[in-house]
């Protein structure tokens, strides 16, 4: 990959993270400008959340069948789509479009950067190398989310919609320009869309899935339930918000330390470690009250949770027998990951209702203890 694919790489992560969260933000600022009802928004903010599992399967296919400019293009368009309608329209109808393509962005996207990036380096190299792409997606969380927020206020949905717009099809036409194509792995011999028998067989890689799906329960879905705990414990409102920022920058530096001591480390070591890491922080985290430490706790939650990612990752690719696909393989894993998510609000919402927001904890940190158990048996397949 040259130099220009991996920066445009690099921005369309950044981007996309940043959008995602922009998009589902314009929708608390519809409602409380009564454009949209409680229940719409629960209606569409969960339209983008299904969308973005399915295109996240469909997107391995797509990616064979057409390549990955192609691919990466289609999905900013539909990025482009769904800001130009959210610019013209407040209808429910129209809105369910918006939110669908999306999905379809922002689902497609991540997949398409990830295995480009993963196909790019060699084994060794390759959980650092996604570990700064992902980075990338936690600094346009950071910075976009406070731009939204600003820019519905002071100019307005719909002028934020046209100017998102307007920044989608600038960076459309740099992609156009500047992106290499960047071959596509025919090795597989099954890549059909639902022909996933191979893959399934691939015992190291369906331990590798097993671990993202336990990991990604238990660390996913925490940041919207920390701000409750926090408060419970006494701290305002305005210091949640702190903290949680907090939290989203040890995202970011998670991503690339561990990426890169899983390259210098054993990766099996390295998510062990990490995940041991991610239970103690999380129970000492329920039991303290003093403010600095919980700062301190706060950003290594950060670096433990979320860290993990690109190791686990790279971990998948490394897996893949030569005849795979990284592609496929990339895309099995990401779908598995976000239906793991999606099933973690429900599961810690239910919890949090009926026993206590101190419950939502006790779940993550055992969840994560029990993530080793596929990661020690990744190891032991190894020997």
């Amino acid at each position: 990959m040259n130099n220009s694919s991996k920066y445009i790489l690099y921005a369309q992560q950044l981007f996309t993270k940043g959008w995602e969260v922009s998009i589902l933000l314009m929708l608390v600022f519809m409602e409380k400008q009564h454009l949209i009802s409680l229940h719409e928004l629960g209606i569409l903010s969960t339209t983008i959340a299904v969308i973005q599992i399915l295109s996240t399967f469909f997107a391995s296919h797509v990616i064979i069948r057409i390549g990955s400019k192609k691919a990466l293009a289609l999905s900013i368009i539909s990025y482009l789509i769904a800001w130009t309608i959210l610019s013209i329209s407040s209808q429910f109808f129209m809105l369910f479009f918006a939110y669908v393509f999306g999905g379809v962005g922002s689902g497609m996207l991540e997949t398409i950067g990830i295995s480009s990036v993963a196909k790019s380096l060699n084994k060794g190299k390759r959980a650092s190398g996604i570990g700064n792409l992902s980075s990338m997606g936690d600094i346009g969380r950071i910075v976009l989310t406070g731009l939204t927020s600003t820019f519905a206020v002071v100019l307005g949905i719909s002028i934020t919609a046209r100017l998102y717009g307007l920044l989608v099809l600038i960076g459309l036409t740099l992609f156009i320009i500047l992106f290499k194509e960047i071959s596509v792995s025919k090795k597989d011999t099954s890549i059909t869309l639902f022909h996933t028998s191979s893959y399934i067989k691939n015992s190291n890689f369906m331990f590798v899935v097993f671990a993202g799906i336990l990991d990604s329960f238990a660390s996913s879905s925490l940041y919207i339930f920390i701000p409750l705990l926090l408060i419970q414990k006494g701290i305002n409102i305005n210091t949640s918000g702190f903290l949680t920022a907090l939290l989203f920058g040890g995202y970011m530096s998670g991503r690339v330390f561990l990426g890169k001591l899983s390259d210098t480390f054993s990766p099996q070591k390295v998510l062990i470690f990490a995940e041991i890491g991610m239970a103690l922080l999380i129970v000492f985290f329920m039991f303290t009250n003093n403010v600095y430490v919980i700062c301190c706790v706060m950003f290594l939650l950060g670096v433990f949770t979320r860290g993990t990612s690109p190791v686990l990752k790279a971990l998948a690719v490394d897996s893949l027998h030569h005849n795979q696909s990284i592609e496929k393989g990339v895309g099995l894993y990401q779908f598995s990951g976000r239906v793991s998510t999606a099933l973690s609000r429900s599961v810690f919402g239910y919890s949090a209702g009926t026993f206590g927001i101190m419950s939502v904890f006790i779940i993550s940190s055992l969840v994560a203890v029990s993530t080793i158990v596929p990661i020690k048996l990744i190891r032991h397949n190894e020997k």
